[in-house]
């Protein structure tokens, strides 16, 4: 929801910052929307059975899209839009919306494809390892009385 917020430039007041219209606006607030409802929807107690797959398997990788969603965000910003934008050829120029929908495209789309990698690979054994260790204390039988 930061994200929404912030990095997509839903703020006023700025000076000297390029008024980049009410798209970005309105987008931004909408994402930021969406994500308070599917937050109050986690707290009122939904079952899965009224979630999507792809919700459930994003929320089991939740881990995952956390740790490395800002590392991929710097890579992509730095591979993509620094340098595109260092180019002085009026068609690159002329393309910076699409540009920008590709990197956060990409930016995505790799953030979740390394944090499904990771719990395949890293996360899981380690959660089986958990369960082979722990200890489960059983509570004493009560009697009829």
């Amino acid at each position: 929801m930061f994200h929404a917020c912030y990095g997509l430039h839903t703020r006023f007041g700025n000076p000297g910052e390029v008024d980049l219209g009410s798209w970005p606006l309105i987008f931004g607030y909408a994402l930021a929307t969406l994500g308070c409802a599917l937050l109050l929807v986690a707290f009122l107690g939904a079952t899965p059975k009224l979630l999507p797959r792809w919700a459930i398997y994003l929320g089991r990788i939740s881990f995952g899209l956390y740790v490395y969603h800002q590392f991929v965000i710097y890579t992509m910003d730095h591979l993509i839009i620094q340098n595109l934008s260092a180019h002085m050829n009026p068609l690159i120029k002329s393309l910076e919306g699409p540009i920008y929908l590709l990197n956060m495209s990409l930016t995505l789309g790799l953030t979740i494809l390394i944090a499904a990698l990771s719990y395949r690979y890293f996360e899981t054994p380690f959660l089986k390892m958990k369960k082979r260790h722990s200890v489960i204390e059983s509570q004493p039988i009560q009697g009829d009385n």
